[in-house]
């Protein structure tokens, strides 16, 4: 346990966190502007499957590590 406490470790991890935020911030306004191309009673319905879309990877990716949901 102590060698995940390292200060290499820790920066690591602090700069993985700030690149999951600003590419989430990133996804969020491209979802914005693609659904924006929609007419405006399709919108909320472009915005919900975009994002289905680009979070399928992501789950996916955890679902093939069972020991990180225990």
């Amino acid at each position: 346990m102590t060698s995940i406490l390292t200060k290499a470790a820790l920066i690591s991890l602090l700069t993985l966190t700030q690149l999951e935020v600003v590419l989430g911030i990133e996804n969020i306004i491209f979802v914005t502007i693609v659904a924006g191309k929609f007419p405006i009673f399709q919108r909320k319905r472009a915005q919900n499957y975009i994002l289905r879309i680009a979070l399928f990877p992501e789950s996916h990716y955890f679902l093939q590590f069972p020991g990180l949901l225990d």
